[in-house]
């Protein structure tokens, strides 16, 4: 039998990515409910939330960074009080500094090393940067590389962090990335990195409860029709809403009117002008009856509306390992998705796809669905969720192995040399 390993899983995405809580919550549900190997795992919060939004299932294995940082500025304050206190002394400039200069401490890299030690964890995922080559054993994640592709949408300051990110990753042990597509921009755009680096694909995990309750009751909160589509994503500009708008221009101009619905919070961290852009152009176009703008959703009613929908539309120009395409995957449902190299790599079935930004193109496939193939395929729709969710289980099980894997990875000593190595 292989060793039970304690895993710790850094929760580190912002409370604005919705995607990356999404692939943590789904990671740790696959290593604590998996069937294999034992596994421990223990959460790694940012913060201590407070009490009324505590959830009782992390609660209880969770850790929170926020009160080790706090131990670890107050021994800072310590150690510069006590460097002034020896800078007030005659004698000192001529004895040697004999004790830590305050500069020395690194407080995150400190705490972890302080987690690691008290919860005695054999891997933490991910490491931040700041922990990397310091004696924390785990692996550094990089999602994606949107800023080398889309340097528009960053500013200069953000640009420079995120390559400095990624250099100071490359000295952790192990590097992993969310997709091969990812793993190949890496090697193209950046030095060899000393670190091992891996592949590996998070999968959705909508659980039976859902799957074996009916969608409608989301669909009748919302008051919406029995034929739509569905766009679930973040309101970001690379997940490029306008050429949804466009598509349902062109088709209402021929006189179709089609419904298509969008959930999602209306803001950007970076800006959002595009937003209103894309709500002027819904007012221009007279779309209003047919758009229907839900805001940010509770995870179940999204994913009770993907269920019910004719299709998902996910029209974006850039993605790491796209959260939507997982879920459509484990819900059996198909989506009309542009043919960015990372969603041909998902591979999602029964799914259409389009050029990245042609309007024109993702108007017929909305027309073609609409009026030739809409009441066959919600009828099948039972039928389609029982063979994903036997697939799925399969699917899980590879994925948690593959992960496992690195994990195991991780124990070497010894470090391979640089190559572009996959678990």
């Amino acid at each position: 039998m292989k060793k039970k390993y304690t895993i710790g899983v850094y929760r580190n995405a912002g409370s604005g990515w919705h995607g990356g809580q999404i692939y943590f919550d789904n990671l740790i549900t696959l290593l604590r409910d998996g069937d294999g190997e034992p596994v421990n795992v223990v959460i790694i919060e940012k913060e201590r939330p407070p009490a009324a939004e505590e959830d009782e299932s992390r609660v209880s294995s969770a850790v929170y960074l926020s009160d080790y940082l706090s131990e670890e500025r107050s021994k800072n304050r310590d150690r510069r009080k006590e460097a002034k206190q020896r800078r007030k002394k005659w004698w000192q400039r001529i004895l040697p500094q004999t004790a830590p200069s305050p500069s020395a401490a690194k407080p995150v890299s400190a705490a972890f090393e302080a987690i690691v030690r008290d919860y005695q964890l054999d891997f933490v995922f991910p490491l931040p940067p700041t922990a990397c080559g310091n004696g924390v054993n785990g692996a550094g994640w990089i999602p994606d590389l949107q800023h080398c592709y889309l340097p528009e949408l960053f500013d200069s300051t953000e640009i420079k962090s995120r390559d400095e990110m990624f250099g100071k990753l490359s000295e952790a042990g192990i590097v992993v990335f969310s997709s091969e597509t990812c793993l190949s921009e890496f090697l193209g755009l950046y030095p060899a990195p000393a670190a091992k680096l891996r592949v590996w694909s998070f999968c959705s995990n909508p659980g039976n409860d859902l799957i074996s309750t009916s969608p409608l009751k989301a669909v009748e909160k919302y008051c919406l029709p029995e034929q739509f589509f569905l766009v679930a994503n973040q309101f970001w500009k690379h997940k490029d809403h306008a050429v949804v708008v466009e598509a349902l221009s062109r088709l209402k101009r021929e006189g179709l009117s089609v419904p298509v619905v969008f959930t999602g919070a209306l803001r950007d961290y970076r800006g959002s002008g595009h937003v209103d852009d894309f709500l002027q152009a819904i007012q221009r176009a007279g779309l209003n009856d047919s758009v229907h703008l839900l805001g940010f959703l509770d995870r179940d009613e999204q994913l009770h509306l993907m269920r019910s929908a004719l299709a998902v539309i996910q029209p974006s120009r850039f993605e790491g390992w796209s959260t939507v395409v997982e879920d459509c995957k484990a819900l059996g449902q198909r989506l009309i998705l542009t043919d960015l190299p990372v969603h041909c790599e998902q591979a999602p079935p029964d799914s259409i796809y389009f050029p990245t930004g042609d309007a024109a193109a993702l108007s017929e496939e909305i027309r073609t669905l609409f009026l030739d193939h809409a009441a066959e395929w919600l009828k099948g729709r039972e039928a389609r969720e029982f063979l994903a969710k036997k697939e799925l289980s399969e699917v899980r099980a590879a994925s948690r192995r593959r992960f496992l894997e690195i994990v195991e990875a991780s124990q070497a000593t010894d470090h391979e040399p640089t190559q572009k190595s996959r678990s």
